[in-house]
């Protein structure tokens, strides 16, 4: 049996060598991707909450109460909402925490009768563990 000449060693040593960097390539922008997005829709998810939760308060020293109406009549919030919305539909593996944590914010502002103290910190305690 014939061990072959230089030439076909180092030619073969090469293509092992493309094969795994086009692997190692794939992956780390897979992983990339992935981190992107997760950090996108974090960001998002804490502009779009926290201007919910600002215009309701600026509704809500307007003297308008915070039923369920004033509310869906709220732009932000309803872009709040519509936004949590199209992210469930298109949501991938990454983002389920991101959706969850948004579940919990809408949850909390559906249920407030106003806007204080504690219920910003409850959100801002929920949006605070979001990845960077």
């Amino acid at each position: 049996m014939e061990i072959g000449n230089l030439a076909e060693w180092v030619t073969g040593l090469a293509e092992l060598a493309a094969v795994l960097t086009t692997l190692f390539f794939s992956f780390y922008q897979n992983y990339f991707d992935r981190k992107h997005k997760r950090g996108l829709a974090a960001r998002s998810l804490r502009t779009l909450a926290t201007s919910a939760m600002d215009s309701l308060a600026v509704a809500e020293e307007a003297g308008v109460p915070l039923t369920y109406e004033a509310k869906s009549a709220d732009r932000s919030y309803h872009l709040f909402n519509e936004w949590l919305r199209i992210k469930t539909i298109v949501a991938d593996p990454a983002s389920e925490p991101i959706i969850d944590a948004a579940n919990e914010v809408k949850g909390i502002l559906d249920n407030c009768t106003s806007m204080d103290r504690a219920t910003r910190q409850r959100v801002d305690k929920i949006l605070g563990s979001l990845p960077r």
